[in-house]
């Protein structure tokens, strides 16, 4: 049933009522809802604005795609050669006294292109003996690291140390003139190739090294990483006796790309969305089980599907992870089960070999012999119906399988701003999932409340939760 309600479409949508006028209009999955939203009509100089883009979009959308060609190391000094020779000589004329003289090199002093060269192959002759790797960046483009960027597009990179590298492959990143910015973790299937763990002006000069011995700090690194994380969520009261659901490790923010990991009551639920995280799942999940072992007693890995595959992974290949992945969290699994999991699911399976998840359940059974997951002990389970709290409010959340880790728990603060506006007004929640925007405006004494949303799921809770918390 598709309706569409002044340029607004909805797809079988259903609703519930929170507060005075609405208590009693609960409706099903079926139901449509009809609300008018006023929209304001555009001015005609807005629609020729819009016409013209619609245009430029179109024009540049049916231009052919050129990419260029990576450039490689061998020919790293002819392009030094030919920057060199691009260059204007020096006149010795009047007239070129008044132009102005180029500006020297942020640094101890200005450099040759000759020695950019010879410093950039050390680097690489040293990385080559100790077994290392490098992505090297195209003139230029430094400036976003120092800053302190994190992420290394595709367009930045001039070239590899070598032909290529592995999917999750720790990497350093040096500048076009051989000066080390960092280390990251290596994607060859993401505009993201790689996300950057250290960064020199930052976190301070760190010197070349094995790819063993980067293993080695990126277990240390994430544990300092994931303990800061939980620190400043300390330092802002969390949890506390009317909030045991947060957000305890927000990605980029906490310099973890990536990772995102939520705390509901006491079940941990780690949320991966880029390549590396699965590729070094083991070394993550047990960092956050070791630092999180205070706040949370159960742990749940749940991969981002739609964020993997705009990461490079094959859209195929999610039903497999995601499978594996619920294996993981049963108990009752054997130490050598555990270990084929976590490694034929990561780099072996996924990013290599398999091309659905029955080859790769086929697989599996072929290694372990008659196996039945079905009769594998569901572990300690937190029950069907996992209650949090947050400001005072209760919510059924449902971190085994609900939308993104069952619950939104970046929205708290925003949820707490609806309340403080929301007293003796009309408020209409649409897209509310759970109802968590509408429960905090019920609460706080609107004079109606309708929460609007396509899941019939998300009505149930929503229903449960407005009645748990007395709101009816």
């Amino acid at each position: 049933m598709n309706t569409v309600v002044r340029g607004l479409k909805l797809n079988s949508v259903g609703g519930f009522g929170v507060g005075s006028k609405h208590s009693s209009n609960v409706l099903s999955s079926q139901s449509m809802i009809a609300f008018v939203v006023s929209f304001s009509r555009p001015s005609s100089s807005q629609r020729n604005l819009r016409s013209a883009c619609a245009v430029s979009t179109s024009t540049s959308q049916n231009a052919p795609e050129t990419r260029k060609p990576r450039v490689k190391l061998t020919d790293h000094a002819k392009a030094l050669k030919i920057r060199k020779d691009s260059r204007p000589s020096e006149s010795k004329s009047s007239t070129s006294s008044s132009t102005s003289p180029s500006k020297p090199r942020r640094g101890s002093g200005p450099k040759t292109d000759e020695e950019d060269y010879k410093t950039l192959r050390a680097a690489l002759d040293q990385l080559k003996e100790l077994n290392g790797a490098a992505v090297v960046l195209k003139a230029g483009k430094a400036r976003f690291f120092r800053d302190g960027s994190s992420m290394v597009f595709e367009d930045s990179v001039h070239a590899l140390s070598r032909g290529s590298f592995e999917c999750g492959e720790l990497v350093f990143v040096l500048d076009y003139d051989g000066t080390i910015l960092g280390w990251g973790l290596y994607s060859n299937r993401s505009m993201y190739q790689v996300r950057m763990m250290w960064n020199c002006s930052l976190d301070g000069i760190f010197e070349l090294c094995s790819s063993e011995n980067l293993e080695v700090h990126l277990e240390k690194l994430l544990r300092e990483r994931l303990a800061r994380a939980i620190q400043r969520r300390t330092s802002l009261a969390l949890p506390n006796d009317s909030t045991n659901a947060f957000r305890a490790v927000n990605g980029e923010g906490d310099r973890i790309s990536g990772l995102v990991v939520d705390i509901l009551g006491t079940v941990a639920v780690v949320s991966s969305s880029a390549l590396w995280l699965e590729v070094h799942r083991q070394k993550v999940r047990l960092a956050v089980e070791a630092v999180f072992s205070d706040v949370a007693s159960k742990f749940i890995w749940r991969p981002s599907s739609a964020r993997l595959v705009q990461d490079g992974l094959d859209s195929e290949l999610i039903p497999a992870l995601v499978w594996a992945c619920s294996l993981l969290d049963k108990s009752g699994l054997t130490e050598s089960t555990l270990q084929f999991v976590s490694k034929s699911h990561t780099t072996d399976f996924l990013l290599a070999q398999g091309k659905n998840a029955q080859v790769w359940k086929d697989q599996f059974h072929a290694a372990l012999g008659d196996f039945n997951e079905n009769e594998l002990p569901a572990g300690d389970e937190t029950g069907k119906e996992h209650w949090i709290l947050e400001n005072g409010l209760r919510y059924l959340s449902t971190p085994e399988d609900g939308q993104k880790t069952g619950f939104y728990c970046d929205q708290r603060e925003n949820r707490a701003m609806i309340a403080s506006i929301s007293q003796n007004k009309d408020v209409l929640d649409c897209y509310s999932f759970t109802g968590g925007f509408g429960l905090n405006a019920a609460r706080a004494k609107a004079s109606s409340v309708l929460c609007v949303d396509s899941s019939e799921s998300a009505i149930r809770q929503g229903i449960a939760n407005r009645e748990r918390n007395n709101l009816d």
